[in-house]
């Protein structure tokens, strides 16, 4: 008898290959945010500026040659030089010193000013936006009442009546420039309001505590840094103007409007005093510009980006 010898079946051999990778985590919203927010020039040029502005402000008493009131008698309205590498001004003072610490004047001001805004706009605005009816009738009214006067009048009217300084400027500037929160929060707060998920929480029974703190506000934060980035270079044209004008720091505190004031009337024989002070004011101007431009593409919700 023949039998057949088969062969037995061999068990399949694993094949050799590369181990799977492992999965990454998934980046938190705020380091894809700040990973845009590096990629993005305008804005890393406008922190730049404003990284060196601050540096600039908090080294003041190591940086500045001369405290920034100490008078050279001998070197009235001196040309840059050596000894002082931006002049002088009429009274013999170091403008470079000045300069530094006028700086933290210009930055504590329109700090300052931004929040007193968003704590006098921000509620108005989310109370006008979710209640609405009556409330928000007599928020528009208020908001048009204030609206109605020029920003840099108003603010003079009231440092008229208190009296002029830099708490007093600080006060007229944020009271006089709080409607633009307002207004933009109402907007926002109304178009959320009609959300489905805010719709479906009321039908729960939650309380407009509750909706507010958990539904209203977290998608109310990129729009308020966006404006929050575009008021600041306000406030600090403002700031300056009115100190230009005689209603906000008086002297002898080193601020940069005043600084411009001093230097007016020697345009012709030493434009160093009222240059150097512009130069500082226009290049904080566009540092906050550039930053706002790169937060507000940031969260634009129709700006496509490419994966990160």
């Amino acid at each position: 008898m023949i039998t057949s010898t088969a062969p037995a079946p061999q068990e399949p051999t694993e094949q050799a290959g590369p181990l799977p990778m492992p999965d990454r985590p998934a980046r938190r919203p705020w380091q894809t945010d700040l990973r845009r927010l590096w990629r993005h020039r305008a804005a890393l040029v406008g922190l730049l500026i404003l990284g060196a502005i601050t540096m600039a402000a908090l080294l003041a008493p190591y940086l500045a040659p001369y405290p920034y009131d100490a008078q050279h008698l001998d070197f009235i309205r001196a040309a840059p030089s050596e000894r002082f590498l931006l002049g002088t001004d009429s009274l013999g003072r170091d403008l470079l010193s000045r300069l530094l610490y006028g700086a933290r004047i210009a930055l504590l001001v329109a700090l300052i000013v931004v929040v007193i805004e968003l704590v006098v706009g921000v509620p108005l605005g989310i109370l006008a936006g979710y209640f609405g009816r009556r409330l928000d009738v007599a928020i528009a009214i208020l908001t048009d009442i204030v609206w109605a006067f020029p920003p840099l009048v108003l603010a003079m009217a009231v440092i008229a009546t208190v009296g002029a300084g830099l708490f007093q400027a600080v006060i007229a500037i944020a009271l006089v420039s709080w409607v633009p929160f307002a207004r933009v929060t109402r907007a926002k707060v109304m178009s959320i309001r009609q959300r489905e998920y805010v719709l479906a929480s009321m039908a729960m029974g939650s309380s407009h505590a509750h909706i507010i703190r958990h539904h209203i506000l977290p998608n109310l934060l990129p729009t308020l840094l966006v404006l929050v980035t575009l008021t600041l270079p306000s406030a600090l044209l403002m700031a300056a103007a009115l100190s230009f004008l005689g209603f906000g720091v008086q002297p002898p505190t080193p601020e940069w409007g005043s600084m411009l004031n001093e230097g007016r009337n020697y345009m012709q024989d030493a434009p160093w005093i009222s240059t150097f002070p512009g130069l500082a004011i226009l290049l904080t101007a566009i540092g906050f510009n550039l930053l706002s431009d790169g937060i507000r593409d940031i969260f634009d919700p129709k700006q496509t980006y490419k994966n990160l």
